[in-house]
């Protein structure tokens, strides 16, 4: 004997999903030959990237690595929709 589930209705969110325009950091592998590409951030604004370039390139020199140059990476501007 199987029994009945009762199935839940759920209520229809009234509000409307947030959208909001975000900057992928993509490293593009430039001087390589291509297959290096890799997503290093998520920044709020275009104009932080040199900010973050700046963070970025201060971690490889602790790390004792050379910095690496604004031409290397790619800005993308993507529309990020959260339910």
């Amino acid at each position: 004997m199987s029994k009945k589930v009762k199935k839940t209705k759920v209520p229809k969110s009234k509000s409307k999903p947030l959208s909001k325009t975000v900057y992928i950091v993509k490293y593009n592998d430039r001087y390589g030959n291509g297959d290096q590409t890799s997503i290093e951030a998520i920044i709020e604004k275009e104009s932080h990237f040199k900010k973050w370039l700046k963070m970025h390139n201060d971690g490889r020199k602790m790390q004792g690595e050379q910095k690496e140059n604004a031409e290397e990476f790619d800005v993308d501007s993507v529309e990020m929709v959260i339910f």
